[in-house]
């Protein structure tokens, strides 16, 4: 039976990265907090025992109380298990606390003969993580673009789209984000993995995070369905830019479906 350590970030706190703050949870609280804030990672928990007799015994270990010494000799990362999300820090101080302490926990990893799996859980297609290449065997991101020529192109607040909207309508973007071109040599580590379409996005898992016990069922693509179109999104964003494309889309679907059929605000959209 082969063990995979997933390390991911349970209870996102701001700046509590040194082990002296890691807050040791209650078990029931850890592994509910998986599936409940991780739409990610939910598949994975909830196919758990599917993936462990295909032969893969999968472990969630917690960022915050990590036991390096008990890891499996493979092991996954939640890229954002290292970011900082308080927005009073400049962004020059955000990337380059950021880059520091992520290598240096990789090399420390590394030395203990770990082979690392990266996952790169941004939205996007862009905002890369390619700093850690040198120290991972392989390099999963949700989206990626066709063409790996554009990853060594630097794009304003570094994707392919606010790049494009800053030069259509003239907006400059409000803050640098930090780039690191792909290297030719490190293509082959990167890979696409699934993404958020698989989380459990039913109305009545708002009611708790033990609904999330309840059976899924699944229907044929070709089934004939009253819901066409499901669009989960928010007009406000931090960064003006992102801002204005998801206000654009909001516009556009407006012209396209009746304002009758427009549930603004729910889970889902009609068309």
């Amino acid at each position: 039976m082969k063990i995979i350590d997933i390390i991911i970030d349970f209870e996102k706190t701001p700046l509590s990265y040194s082990p002296l703050l890691f807050s040791i949870e209650p078990l029931t609280s850890r592994i509910l907090s998986v599936h409940k804030s991780n739409p990610f990672w939910f598949p994975v928990w909830f196919n758990r025992k599917k993936i462990e007799k295909g032969g893969v015994k999968v472990r969630f270990q917690n960022f915050r109380n990590l036991r390096i010494n008990k890891l499996s000799s493979l092991i996954g990362i939640d890229s954002r298990v290292f970011d900082i999300e308080d927005k009073k820090l400049e962004i020059w101080w955000k990337k380059n606390w950021t880059e520091l302490y992520t290598l240096n926990f990789l090399k420390k990893l590394k030395k203990l003969g770990k082979l690392i799996v990266w996952f790169d859980t941004s939205d996007s297609t862009g905002t890369t993580q390619f700093h850690v290449l040198k120290f991972v065997e392989k390099y999963y991101k949700r989206q990626l673009l066709k063409d790996y020529s554009l990853y060594k192109q630097n794009f304003a607040l570094g994707r392919y789209y606010t790049d494009y909207y800053s030069k259509k309508y003239k907006i400059e973007p409000e803050f640098d984000t930090y780039f690191y071109p792909l290297e030719q040599k490190e293509e082959k580590k990167i890979g696409l993995s699934w993404n958020f379409a698989l989380n459990d996005y039913r109305p009545i898992q708002k009611i708790g995070p033990f609904i999330k016990y309840l059976p899924l069922s699944f229907k044929k693509p070709s089934k004939e369905r009253k819901i066409l179109l499901s669009a989960r999104f928010s007009t406000k964003y931090r960064s003006k830019l992102v801002q204005f494309q998801r206000i654009k889309l909001l516009e556009f679907i407006k012209t396209k479906i009746p304002p009758s059929e427009l549930g603004i605000g729910s889970c889902f959209t009609r068309a």
